[in-house]
């Protein structure tokens, strides 16, 4: 099996997104989506704290929202919670429209790049290459395997982004609130990151054995189809058949051990999660309690 290290992993991933700069417009489209939905993440629950802090639990409003709306009687500042609640959803909803509409044309226009540049590089190829490789594996590189650019960029290299942009918002408005509260949310990146960096070489590792056992079943087929007339005429349709299923034996060996990798990363960051929520709620319960934050 092919080992692939963190830094190997890394230094691909960059190479794959670097070809986004191609397709500017588009690439730029899903970037602005995305912060467009971090800022809103930011804005949701201000509605509802107004509510229960102003409306429900009769406290002045303070600061900017203060000057804007602290003349508003509790009946009208109800009716503006209810009115930006709606509001932050139709915006959510129509930015993630257009964040899904702009995707999925960088995700394509991505593909079919890298698919006509492997082609071309294809063919370039010395005969030599071309007769130590398979017909078949060959297809699949260009018409499969040319998706991994746009999973590596819109599903690891822009999420990441959004999700630090994220992040640093959310750290700045707790911060303000509670800076205990704050360190205790942000006490869990460390076991995210220690996570990561454990299971990234056997995700990749598992990955990589799977697509190989994939490309064993696209030349399979390739050849058998290719050679048909012999194949028929010697009678050896059994025979093809019987290769071809253990092949796709070993391509589903290699799915589980692929998912598997997965679930184990999976479990262990949803553990992290799950206790940095609970500590999280058990530390600002008590804060409320103490009347220290609403």
């Amino acid at each position: 099996m092919r080992t692939q290290d963190n830094g190997s992993v890394l230094r691909l991933s960059l190479r794959l997104a670097r070809r986004a700069g191609r397709r500017r417009v588009a690439f730029g489209s899903v970037a602005v989506t995305m912060l467009l939905e971090a800022g809103l993440d930011v804005l949701r629950p201000w509605p509802m704290k107004v509510l229960v802090d102003n409306v429900i639990g009769r406290k002045a409003l303070s600061g900017v929202m203060g000057d804007l709306f602290g003349s508003l009687s509790r009946a009208d500042l109800l009716t503006w919670t209810v009115v930006a609640t709606v509001a932050l959803f139709v915006l959510g909803w129509a930015v993630g429209l257009a964040g899904a509409w702009a995707g999925l044309e960088l995700g394509v226009r991505l593909t079919y790049d890298l698919a006509a540049d492997l082609f071309a590089h294809l063919q370039r190829l010395s005969l030599g290459f071309h007769r130590r490789s398979q017909v078949g594996d060959s297809m699949r590189r260009v018409t499969t395997d040319s998706g991994c650019v746009a999973t590596v960029v819109q599903g690891a290299l822009l999420p990441a982004v959004s999700g630090a942009i994220t992040l640093v918002a959310f750290a700045v408005v707790m911060f303000a609130l509670d800076v205990r509260l704050t360190l205790l949310a942000l006490a869990v990146l460390p076991c995210m990151v220690i996570s990561l960096r454990r299971f990234t070489g056997p995700i990749a590792d598992t990955s990589y054995a799977q697509q190989e056992a994939e490309s064993r079943v696209y030349e399979t087929v390739e050849q058998t189809l290719s050679a048909i007339p012999a194949v028929q005429a010697f009678g050896r349709e059994d025979d093809g058949s019987r290769d071809l299923r253990a092949r796709l034996a070993n391509a589903l060996d290699a799915t589980v051990a692929g998912a598997y990798a997965q679930l184990r990363f999976k479990i262990v960051a949803g553990v992290g999660t799950a206790l940095g929520t609970a500590a999280l709620f058990w530390y600002g319960g008590h804060e409320a309690l103490a009347g220290h934050i609403s």
